[in-house]
């Protein structure tokens, strides 16, 4: 034993005093219980004469704010709310009392939000039968029907619209679809801010993440992409040789080009995007400038 002590001391000093010496800003806390009680990760745990019991905690700062009912959501998340709180509840408790309990601040807290009576009744008889009701067999047939194949659809939450949209697609594909095929439709929310513009436009040389097209007076033209300002990008066909705009204005002096308003033709914050969108937008019109060497390789979409 003595000598299984001293290997687990030489294995901690290598393996964690490196880390530490490493780290030094690494701060370690203790917890003292209070009261014969001791809260670790949102459980509260009491020490008893009959033992420990378990509960859920909630911090002093709790405020207890939760999505109002009369948010513009989908009704299964407002469900999935109500659920959430039920299991995490019944999983911590650690008698039927407390989870009884629990759930009735639960309750008592969503009610402040407008949530009906009702639906959080419905949703708790729903939890416990889940739990302990006792689920019927059903016959199972002589021939297994084929597993069905799921078709799946975002759709932008929209209401009520939303359901009649769902089920006039769902039965269409029921009477209409060749194979056996089932529809999942997921609804997706936009965020409030998202309906706004909060930030100011930027000036046009000032933009990132576009494709521009700079035209000549003879008509020529080139596309390219940019991730950084497009200024700097300009600059560069204005001065450097290894630009095709650059050597085609040495080659004719007489022609000019307007570099303070380029034609900003498309943006992508994804540099894959953006490089498939120039290449695309090159192989349209055709510059004469370009080399017509796409930045991506279009093999799909090659005319």
């Amino acid at each position: 034993m003595t000598c299984f002590y001293y290997f687990l001391i030489k294995i901690l000093s290598t393996v964690f005093l490196p880390i530490l010496i490493l780290f030094s800003g690494i701060v370690f806390t203790k917890e003292l219980e209070t009261n014969n009680c001791l809260h670790f990760l949102h459980v509260l745990i009491e020490e008893r004469t009959i033992g420990f019991i378990t509960s859920t905690y909630r911090k002093h700062t709790h405020t207890g704010f939760y999505s109002k009912w009369s948010s513009f959501v989908p009704l299964h998340r407002k469900r999935n709310l109500v659920n959430s709180l039920l299991r995490r509840a019944y999983d911590i408790a650690s008698s039927n009392q407390l989870v009884h309990t629990e759930f009735m601040n639960i309750k008592r807290m969503l009610s402040r939000h407008g949530n009906p009576n009702i639906f959080l009744d419905l949703c708790i008889q729903q939890f416990l039968n889940r739990k302990y009701g006792v689920t019927q067999q059903r016959d199972t047939p002589a021939e297994p029907s084929p597993s069905p194949k799921y078709i799946s659809l975002q759709l932008p939450y929209l209401g009520s619209v939303c359901n009649n949209i769902r089920q006039e697609l769902s039965s269409f594909i029921r009477h209409k679809a060749v194979v056996n095929a089932k529809l999942r439709c997921f609804q997706s929310n936009r965020k409030l801010e998202s309906w706004f513009s909060i930030k100011d436009w930027q000036a046009l040389l000032n933009r990132i993440n576009v494709v521009y097209k700079l035209t000549c007076s003879c008509d020529a033209s080139y596309i390219g992409q940019t991730q950084r300002n497009l200024i700097n990008h300009i600059e560069e066909h204005r001065t450097s040789l290894s630009s095709s705009v650059c050597r085609h204005f040495q080659a004719n002096p007489d022609h000019r080009v307007d570099f303070h308003n380029p034609e900003v033709i498309g943006s992508d914050n994804n540099w894959r995007r953006l490089q498939i969108l120039e290449s695309l937008l090159i192989q349209e019109h055709k510059p004469e400038l370009n080399a017509n060497i796409p930045s991506m390789p279009l093999c799909i979409f090659n005319l």
